[in-house]
Parts: structure tokens; sequence; C-alpha cells
């Protein structure tokens, strides 16, 4: 039985901030308060807003991308009344008007949520459009998702049930530590993140109750595997998750299948935010097959271009962004 009502606690959504990633105190913390949002008019009241994120790179480039740790942003609108005609030009009018208030960048870069139907208009201001995908589990019986996983994800949580407990961790320094430290053993990098960002942001969405870390310990309490997960008022994002390497491979799907419940439970969308890499789409894919697009859009000065393309035939870059 899937829930019709994809809203918290059925409170409104409101479309001029349609994702926690557009919630200003979201943005403030990512962004370190240097965000810039382009917004739109009509008889004195807003209808559109679209903020961005400006950053200069070596040689003093500027360009615009996603805040830390913001996986999507884009174009919100306030929906007008009458026929989908008279809605899909109103749509593309506003969208029109608040790329015309973008400024000059040697790279923009957007991915846009899922209110975003299409980007007709940012391909007609001369950005390139692309898709991303996610995988998602709509609201639905707990019970009902737990028939339709693949058995060996059943198996995997069954076994590192076993081995030790859940618990909810309240300690953001301890989860981005524990993050940090199994980046380096499972991939052997070290981290490139902003921690400071990444913490804030974490600890601002524990204050709020619009977040939970998700922690599996062993038998003797040593932490095993930890995820975190953040949400608004109709998705909860699956935004960063860290395993011990040497323990039961099971503890992180665990701790997924107990974050897809609660969000459920609260009648939202669990979001994996994003395939980021062939081995996370079939890590999802053993909760769902259920793939989503976002659409992503680009745009670029000559030197840019010709920039990426010269590091493209030097380290070829991911299918996944």
């Amino acid at each position: 039985m899937t829930l019709q009502n994809h809203s918290l606690g059925n409170l409104p959504v409101d479309p001029l901030v349609p994702t926690l990633f557009h919630e200003p105190w979201w943005l403030d913390i990512a962004a370190g308060g240097r965000y810039s949002v382009a917004e739109v008019m009509e008889h004195g009241v807003v209808v559109g807003r679209l903020p961005y994120f400006l950053k200069k790179k070596k040689g003093g480039i500027l360009v615009a991308d996603l805040p830390p740790l913001t996986h999507f942003l884009g174009p919100a609108l306030v929906p007008c009344e009458g026929k989908l005609h008279k809605q899909f030009s109103h749509r593309q009018d506003v969208m029109k008007e608040l790329i015309l208030q973008l400024p000059k960048t040697s790279s923009f870069y957007l991915k846009c949520h899922r209110g975003v139907p299409d980007v007709v208009a940012f391909q007609s201001a001369g950005f390139r459009a692309g898709v991303q995908f996610t995988q998602e589990i709509l609201p639905q019986v707990p019970d009902d998702i737990w028939q339709s996983m693949r058995s060996k994800a059943r198996q995997a949580i069954r076994g590192a049930s076993t081995q030790g407990s859940i618990v909810t961790g309240n300690d953001p320094d301890l989860f981005m530590q524990f993050y940090v430290d199994s980046i380096e053993k499972n991939k052997g990098t070290g981290n490139t993140m902003d921690r400071d960002v990444h913490t804030k942001l974490i600890r601002a969405c524990l204050e709020r109750g619009r977040g939970k870390i998700y922690e599996a310990r062993g038998r003797d309490g040593a932490l095993a595997a930890a995820i975190f997960c953040a949400w608004d008022n109709v998705a909860s994002y699956y935004l960063m998750t860290s395993r011990n390497p040497a323990a039961h491979p099971g503890n992180t799907i665990m701790l997924v299948w107990e974050a897809i419940k609660e969000a459920v439970e609260r009648n939202l969308i669990f979001d994996f935010d994003g395939i980021a890499s062939a081995g996370g789409a079939r890590a999802a894919n053993n909760f769902t097959p259920l793939l989503s697009p976002r659409y992503t859009v680009l745009r670029e000065s000559a030197p840019m271009r010709i920039f990426r393309s010269v590091k493209a035939l030097v380290k070829p870059s991911s299918c996944f962004y």
C-alpha cells in the first residue's frame, strides 16, 4: 500500500524553499554565507528564486558550483494556476528572468531538485543539459519494502543484527573522524572535503531535528559503521556513509534499512541522493530498482571547455558525477 501524501506530518511545502538544501540556514553554513539569490517578482510578490554559490579557483577563475554536502539546488518557482500550456509558458518566463540575473563565470553548474520538470530555459540560454539519476523508495508499508528487497540484502541485515546493535549517534565530530578514517582504510586516499563545514551541517541538522546519525556498534561497543541522513518535508536524503572494513559487511545495509523504515513512517520519500558510482547504484538496488532523473545544467567559457577537454584526455572522468 503506497501512501499518497509525501509531506512530513502533512506540513505544506513552500514552493520557494522546496528542499532542505534551499533553506537559508543550510546555505549559510554550507556556503559560509557566500551565496547569492536571483529573484523574480510579480505584482510585488516573489514567484521565482535561484540560489547559487560562487567560488574562486586558482588564477582567480570564478566558477559557480554546489556548496559542500549540497547535492542539488536549482530554481524554486511558485506555480501559476491555469491550463498546462499556461503553466509551461509562465515557468519558462520566470526561469528566463532568473537566468538573466546570473553573473558571468568561467563555469556555472547546477544539479536541479526533483521539482524541476525541465531545463528548456537553461538550454535556450546556452547551458548544456544533462541528467543524473537517483534511486528512491516511496512511502509505503515497511513490510512491503522488506519483501521487495533482494534476498541477499535481507540475509545481510539478519547477519549484521546478530553482531551488535543500532544506536543513535549524537556526536558530529566523532562521526566525521570515523568517516575520514574509513575513507583512508577503505580507499587508501586522504580526505578532500571541507570537514569543518560538514561537521557544522550535521550538528545543525541534529539541533533542528532535521537529521540523524545511525550507528552500528559491535558487542564490545566499538563503532562498526555509521550513516547520516537529513530530511525536509518531502524526502529523507542518504548523505554520508562509512564503515570499518574489518566489520561485518552487512552493517551499512542494516543502517540504511533502519533509515528507510523511519523515513516511510514519517511519510517521506527515501532518496539515495544520487548515483555516484556503479557500486553505489548496485548497493541501492538491494532496496529498490526505481530510478528518478535529476536534470543538470552547465555553461562554460571557451577556455574552460578546452581546459576540461585536455584534462579529460589525461585523466578520463567517470560517467557518474
